[in-house]
């Protein structure tokens, strides 16, 4: 099942990995925004990063992780 998950990821064009990996991004920076101060979610956005990294490599992996590090 897995397996035949990351198989479709890898067939799909860059731009839909790059709005997952935007989706992602959003995602982690809006849980962090409405939990305050109190709890850090920095960890989370190596998620999205490593995401990106993973099926794109590490020009596209950098990309993420400054759009992660304006998010945060």
């Amino acid at each position: 099942m897995l397996k035949a998950f990351f198989q479709l990821l890898y067939r799909q064009p860059a731009w839909v990995i790059l709005l997952i990996g935007a989706l992602l991004v959003a995602s982690v920076g809006y849980v962090d925004a409405i939990t305050g101060p109190e709890l850090t979610f920095a960890h989370f956005y190596l998620v999205p990063v490593l995401f990106v990294t993973w099926f794109l490599g590490r020009r596209f992996g950098y990309v993420a992780a400054v759009a992660s590090a304006f998010v945060c």
